[in-house]
């Protein structure tokens, strides 16, 4: 079984079941939520919105990222599960990679989706690798 096991979190519903599948297949594992912000989001809010999009852009996703965090975090709090919360900015992808990496996670916890469907999917046991070697761009 997993001891440390990452979930690629944001707030969205598929990553709230992607949590609890973790939290229900492997109770005894320390579970981290990953919120990855994209810079890449702020080009595209001010293209569209123009200047205020961008002067309240930070300020807005500090407010996202605490509302995810909190999901998170009251989520696990009604299974009696602890966990810890971390936001990185970057590709997600490789932001995600990088924090497996950085935190020793045995297991990664995803949702993929296809055509309307959702499962969730889980990578385990993988070896020490460079984001770049895991196939993340």
């Amino acid at each position: 079984m997993p001891d440390n096991v990452l979930v690629a979190f944001d707030g969205a519903p598929l990553s709230e079941r992607a949590l609890t599948y973790a939290i229900e297949t492997v109770p005894d594992a320390s579970i981290t939520t990953n919120y990855v912000i994209n810079p890449v989001d702020s080009v595209i809010g001010v293209e569209a919105g123009g200047l205020p999009v961008a002067a309240d852009w930070h300020e807005n996703v500090k407010e996202e990222d605490t509302k995810t965090h909190t999901t998170a975090t009251d989520l696990a709090a009604e299974r009696h599960t602890e966990l810890e919360t971390v936001t990185e900015v970057g590709k997600p992808a490789r932001a995600i990679l990088e924090n497996a990496d950085d935190h020793d996670s045995d297991q990664i916890s995803w949702v993929a989706t296809a055509d309307q469907e959702s499962t969730v999917r889980s990578s385990g046991a993988f070896p020490k690798q460079s984001p770049a070697e895991h196939g993340s761009p």
